[in-house]
């Protein structure tokens, strides 16, 4: 993958957006799975939407021209991060999937997590696994409303209150 093209069509879509950037850092993976963090002069708020929609956006949109302009390949994955939100969202679902998971063992109740996006939900699903090998983690709901259940096989089969907004937990 060269990184150092596709920093360049990120930052000139960013200029023609109209966006200021600072710097573009490059956090490697591996050889097919990069990031691509956009430091910004504050002004991320745009750039980032609301709960990172259009950060979401952008990153299909980029991914399709580095595919067309063929420098990006199917296997490659990019992902897009500005000043680091990605990265504490991250964070923060992983330490509330701690929260929930500690709860969950020391009740022995049941939860539910708030509804959140396939990839926190994945996340919540390897976190139990490596973290609480004793319990367990299955996904319920449907679409926007899919939440990740954590239970103890000894446990109850009672749930907590589901809260509505995964956001609504993440302190910012």
């Amino acid at each position: 993958m060269e990184t150092q093209k596709i920093q360049e069509v990120i930052q000139n879509a960013l200029i023609v957006a109209g966006y200021t950037v600072t710097t573009i850092e490059v956090h490697a993976d591996s050889e097919k799975d990069v990031l691509f963090n956009i430091q910004t002069d504050g002004q991320n708020s745009a750039l980032i939407g609301r709960n990172g929609d259009v950060l979401r956006a952008f990153q299909v949109l980029l991914k399709n021209i580095l595919r067309g302009q063929g420098l990006l390949e199917d296997e490659h994955k990019i992902r897009i991060d500005v000043d680091s939100y990605r990265k504490n969202q991250e964070e923060h679902v992983l330490q509330m999937a701690d929260k929930y998971a500690e709860r969950v063992q020391n009740s022995g109740k049941d939860a539910v997590m708030p509804p959140m996006s396939p990839f926190f939900r994945r996340l919540v699903h390897l976190r139990v696994k490596e973290k609480f090998p004793n319990l367990e983690t299955f996904s319920k709901g449907r679409a926007y409303n899919r939440a990740v259940c954590i239970t103890s096989p000894q446990g109850s089969q009672e749930e907590e209150e589901v809260p509505t907004d995964i956001y609504a937990e993440i302190e910012f």
